[in-house]
């Protein structure tokens, strides 16, 4: 987990998952499903090994918010943590980023 903050008052965690190894589409598929039901969680970040993985999650993540613009999954890279960055980089469907230092 992750503590973020928008302010002194309003603080929050952000889960965060790594998916070495893909897995079924079915599987993903509750996954994804639990954590839009779950309105504790605003946001998750998902660090994957491979873009097949990335692909999959996307399109079962559109299909479950079929004609809504919020996307709880912030994607990256597990390369995007290898070297020297100060700052980690997450995106969601929409564009939206969320820095880690």
């Amino acid at each position: 987990l992750i503590e973020y903050s928008k302010d002194l008052v309003n603080k929050g965690l952000i889960p965060i998952q790594y998916e070495r190894m893909g897995k079924s589409k079915k599987r993903y598929e509750k996954i994804i499903t639990d954590y839009y039901c779950e309105r504790s969680i605003s946001m998750i970040i998902y660090i994957l090994a491979d873009q097949h993985t990335k692909k999959i999650m996307q399109e079962i993540e559109k299909k479950i918010q079929k004609g809504k613009e919020a996307f709880k999954i912030f994607y990256g890279s597990s390369s995007d943590l290898t070297g020297n960055h100060r700052l980690t980089k997450f995106y969601n469907q929409n564009g939206k980023v969320i820095e880690v230092r």
